[in-house]
């Protein structure tokens, strides 16, 4: 299956209050495969919570309200999300993120 990434537990205890959804890009080709390994990942994890997959540049349309604020480690995801009205953080390390993400949310 999927590891984890190294902070992910950390990160999920900080932002698990905030109802996260899992937005997750999947590739062109095996995009049914990929969809099910990442459902699986999310099930095992983080069960109950929802996972949302679709190509990574269409992520932006995923968004639920202006303002919701997305976790992603492509810049250009994050400027396509800002772009709609969303509010993006860029993933460098799971600490950065956790911090930017909650400043975000608290405001």
């Amino acid at each position: 299956g999927i590891p984890k990434k190294e902070g992910a537990d950390q990160m999920w205890e900080a932002f698990k209050g905030y109802d996260p959804v899992f937005l997750s890009g999947v590739p062109k080709t095996r995009t049914e495969d990929t969809a099910s390994h990442k459902r699986s990942f999310v099930n095992r994890f983080y069960p109950g919570t929802t996972l949302l997959t679709c190509y990574s540049r269409d992520k932006q349309n995923f968004m639920r309200n202006k303002g919701d604020v997305l976790l992603d480690d492509r810049k250009d995801n994050c400027k396509r999300w800002n772009s709609a009205g969303g509010r993006a953080v860029f993933y460098r390390d799971y600490e950065q993120s956790i911090r930017d993400v909650v400043e975000l949310l608290s405001q």
